[in-house]
């Protein structure tokens, strides 16, 4: 009996690891790009990124895996690739620094994109200097959390979004700050999404922006020194609670602009010092009440 258990722990154990292996990758080591561990990867399996400074041009992810940085090792786009286009569902990336994303007027190129993929996992990471910082794009039920994104923009004509949404669904954004990018949080045609916990400052256009974006909800934000706080458009049934909209200050600043939407609520949000506190254009149904101005 002892050695048929034996014979099947010899059998069961290899197939266990290669179900839930791990990678290394180091610059010095026997895997040296992101690339090549994921050409060798399984699904499900974790590849771990040595720290140092990683070239590799534009990176797809075509299958279920986990990423994670240790002290933030930097994947440089060289300010001409798009870093990272996740394919798959269930991809996970953590701790990574992604940087110098090019400026193109023909593709949108972002520091990580998703495309019809589902149950992504965007944590932890930092974004600096990239035309988009995360791009979702047809994909559902993932959640961006805990990012920072710095943009260096001047003008909104050769800036991206820093959280851009298009056709998606079930997406929670929370816990991330967002800085000088055209617009903080990007949304369009997008439905039953949260935005929460989030800092969006010294964006150029607008901290959060929603276009065609009904049944979604965003709370206990801090919008600030935007070129205006946030704008929800031609959207129905958003619930707006509990943010502050401060120092959002010009010729044509609003803390909150709205525009032909209907049966949506703003409750329990502070607006201080902004050059107009709500601006409501061609909008009904909308309850507007415990707001401190």
């Amino acid at each position: 009996m002892r050695f048929i258990l034996y014979i099947l722990l010899f059998i069961i154990l290899p197939f266990t690891a290669a179900l839930s292996g791990e990678i290394i990758v180091d610059p010095e080591g026997e895997v040296r790009t992101l690339t090549e561990a994921i050409k060798i990867a399984n699904a499900g399996d974790r590849i771990i990124v040595q720290p140092g400074r990683y070239r590799e041009g534009a990176i797809t992810i075509d299958r279920p895996v986990k990423i994670i940085g240790i002290d933030y090792p930097e994947f440089d786009g060289e300010n001409q690739y798009e870093v990272m286009r996740i394919t798959a569902d269930s991809v996970t990336i953590r701790g990574l620094r992604i940087t110098n994303v090019g400026v193109s007027f023909i593709e949108d190129r972002a520091g990580i994109r998703v495309e019809r993929s589902h149950h992504c996992v965007i944590k932890d990471n930092k974004f600096e200097n990239n035309f988009f910082g995360i791009y979702i794009s047809q994909s559902s039920d993932c959640r961006l959390t805990g990012n920072e994104l710095q943009a260096f923009g001047t003008r909104e004509a050769n800036t991206g979004n820093g959280i851009h949404l298009w056709y998606s669904r079930d997406v929670v954004i929370e816990n991330n700050t967002v800085r000088g990018h055209r617009d903080g949080i990007y949304l369009e045609f997008v439905r039953n999404t949260y935005v929460r916990h989030n800092l969006g400052e010294d964006n150029l256009r607008y901290g959060l922006h929603y276009m065609f974006s009904d049944s979604c909800y965003y709370q206990d934000n801090v919008f600030r020194h935007n070129g205006a706080g946030v704008a929800v458009m031609y959207t129905r049934h958003v619930v707006m609670t509990n943010n502050i909209f401060e120092y959002n200050w010009g010729p044509a600043a609003y803390g909150l602009l709205l525009k032909d939407i209907s049966r949506s609520r703003v409750e329990n949000n502070i607006f201080y010092r902004n050059t107009v506190g709500i601006f409501s254009d061609g909008s009904n149904w909308i309850d507007i009440t415990k707001n401190d101005f």
